[in-house]
């Protein structure tokens, strides 16, 4: 995923104002559940009290950083998204511990009082938000689109793309695999399946 996602913000940076990214949110632990669909991530704070002790638990910190970073605007989303990931597979920080998200927040140049407010915020209302809860709803959908594991690409009137990259890519590398990606995706329906052997 930090791959991809490097790419998709080279990407966006040079070919500024011609693709638009939507980032969505997708539980891999929610998807790989053998409890059944009656168990949801989202909703273990409010039905587990023990949930931090759980191995989803830093996956769920870490959505809910996403959302106190959103709540200070796409601009800042952006950029501890990006941070966060980068600090995770650059550094080999945890998830599982809070100070990555702090660090990743400082490295995004987020206010830190502002954004430790709305974690304070988000934490505390999203456990009870049900269906309103963006990684509910983000998750449902991509599940309604055929989405299975990340990072999937989904474009306007094509099937959803699984993607997996073995290196950052240069910056001209991204901007041609944007193209044939693209193109294979949106205009080649038929190609269902392309992966290497190792």
């Amino acid at each position: 995923m930090y791959r991809a996602t490097e790419w998709l913000y080279v990407v966006e940076e040079e070919l500024p104002g011609q693709i638009g990214i939507n980032w969505c949110y997708f539980s891999l632990y929610q998807i790989n559940h053998s409890g059944g669909g009656a168990w949801k991530v989202w909703e273990q704070p409010s039905k587990n009290q023990g949930w931090q002790a759980e191995r989803y638990a830093g996956s769920l910190q870490a959505f809910w950083a996403a959302e106190a970073a959103r709540q200070l605007g796409e601009g800042a989303f952006r950029r501890f998204h990006r941070t966060l990931l980068q600090v995770r597979h650059q550094q080999g920080l945890s998830l599982d511990e809070p100070e990555t998200l702090s660090v990743a927040a400082e490295k995004a140049g987020l206010d830190r009082a502002r954004f430790e407010r709305a974690l304070a915020d988000v934490a505390r209302r999203l456990p009870t938000a049900g269906d309103r809860q963006r990684l509910a709803t983000d998750h449902t959908r991509a599940v309604s689109l055929g989405v299975f594991g990340t990072p999937m690409l989904a474009f306007p009137g094509a099937e959803p793309v699984y993607l997996k990259l073995d290196r950052v890519l240069s910056t001209a590398e991204a901007i041609d695999f944007w193209e044939v990606l693209r193109s294979t995706a949106v205009d080649r329906p038929y190609v269902l399946e392309f992966k290497r052997p190792h």
